[in-house]
């Protein structure tokens, strides 16, 4: 579950990203960078290719 406390909590490792699901199965994860940043994102399907893709929703704490 991607809670507050969760997502604070998180530590980066300097030289991998780190990800942390939300448990649902939806693709919602946050990116803990090797910087610190921490940043939401979706894994989907492409429609067309059906290859497997990331979107960038925004940074925490920007967006809830």
């Amino acid at each position: 579950m991607l809670t507050d406390t969760a997502i604070k909590q998180l530590r980066a490792e300097p030289t991998k990203v780190k990800k942390l699901f939300d448990g649902t199965g939806n693709g919602l994860h946050v990116l803990c960078h090797p910087s610190g940043r921490k940043t939401f994102a979706v894994k989907y399907r492409h429609p067309i290719t059906r290859k497997e893709q990331t979107l960038t929703i925004g940074e925490y704490p920007h967006i809830s």
